[in-house]
């Protein structure tokens, strides 16, 4: 895991957003707040989990990839590991990413020809 911390005044003006991170996240953020936190004393953080990217390692049957996708989509591609169906509704109570955020997301991962990670059905539908 690799966090940049910057000051507020840094950031571009965003409202801050909720997602449930997956457990394997949340045990690395964790360790990182609580080592910040104990080396500098009267600050906090705050997760911009819109603003980031994760590294995947994957496996389609026998081939492996390594995909870059956002904080979102790492959210959802990790609920997969112990899934292989998950409706709209599931998804979005699972990870608790806004309605717009998360279909943006999932457009990113079912819609690209040729090149999609998940399969949507029906196939039509939030605007393939």
């Amino acid at each position: 895991m690799q966090v940049q911390v910057l000051t507020t005044g840094s950031w571009p003006t965003q409202s801050n957003t909720v997602c449930n991170l997956p457990r394997e996240l949340e045990v690395c953020c964790k360790e990182f707040s609580d080592y910040y936190l104990s080396t500098h004393s009267g600050r906090r953080l705050v997760w911009q989990t819109n603003m980031g990217t994760g590294d995947l390692k994957s496996s389609f049957g026998a081939k492996k990839h390594e995909l870059t996708v956002t904080t979102y989509q790492m959210c959802i591609l990790l609920l997969f590991n112990e899934v292989e169906k998950l409706s709209y509704r599931e998804i979005h109570n699972a990870t608790e990413i806004p309605p717009a955020d998360l279909k943006r997301a999932l457009q990113g991962l079912a819609c690209v020809k040729g090149k999609s990670v998940l399969r949507k059905e029906p196939v039509s539908g939030w605007e393939c």
